[in-house]
This record gives structure tokens, sequence and C-alpha cells, in this order.
């Protein structure tokens, strides 16, 4: 899969699972996993087959005020983020797990996928996430 997108050197990427893909630029594998250590090794593994590519973690994300809504919210739904990296909590904590991937070598950035419909998880990761890690404008990937 190739979208475009701009990968800042210590700046973590941000994609969102969405309606359109942009065109084809930069190269990225997504990678899915049960947890961070997983994701790393997987990240590990990829980089040595494949040091060009940019590595995007799958984290199943629900975005509140505050974390008890966000709990709250998730439990109403009925949705499960299964045994996937996941994040139930508010946008600034969100924020700070991105940026701890991306310093940590787990992944190059990640693509949030909405645990519920509501779309204030999508605007929060526009509106407070992405400035808050000074990655511009969010990419939409399919």
């Amino acid at each position: 899969m190739t979208t475009t997108m701009t990968v800042r050197e210590n700046v973590p990427v941000l994609a969102m699972v969405g309606q359109d893909s942009p065109g084809t630029d930069v190269r990225f594998v997504r990678v899915d996993a049960a947890d961070l250590r997983e994701a790393s090794a997987i990240t590990r593994r990829l980089r040595a087959d494949a040091g060009d590519a940019s590595v995007l973690l799958d984290v199943h994300v629900h975005l509140a005020d505050d974390a008890r809504t966000a709990r709250r919210e998730v439990a109403e739904s009925q949705r499960d983020a299964g045994a996937a990296v996941h994040y139930i909590g508010t946008p600034a904590g969100f924020a700070g797990l991105v940026a701890d991937i991306r310093s940590a070598g787990v992944a190059d950035g990640i693509v949030a996928i909405p645990i519920t419909d509501d779309p204030g998880t999508r605007r929060a990761l526009r509106d407070v996430v992405a400035p808050m890690l000074h990655c511009g404008d969010v990419v939409d990937v399919a």
C-alpha cells in the first residue's frame, strides 16, 4: 500500500482510516499487533527487510474530553477493539502515546482506527492531536 505523506525526522506520522486514499509518493507498511512489544518486533523485522518503508502501527482509538467518558462511550457502543493495540482516553494522552511510539522506535507513526462511529474522535484527531504532534494534516488512508 502506498500513499502521499510527508515523513519528517522525529515527527510522528498520524494517518486515519478514511474514505479516500491520496496519490502515491511515500511507501509505508501498516502493522497490526496485539501490543507494543509485538509491534516493535515486527517493525525491527520490516526495517531489516524493507528499510525504505515507513512503518505505521494500527491503533484502535476512542477519544473524549476525559478518560471516564471515553470508556463509558466505548462500553455503551458495545464495540470492542479486540486483541489489538488500542487507546481509550483523552486527545492529550493519545498524542503522548503516538509520540512515545515514534521516539521508542516502535513505529514511524500510527493509523488511527476509530472504535466507534462517533465523529468526536475524528474531530479530536484532526483538531487537537495533529497540532500537538506538529504533524500538519492528518492523512486519510483506506
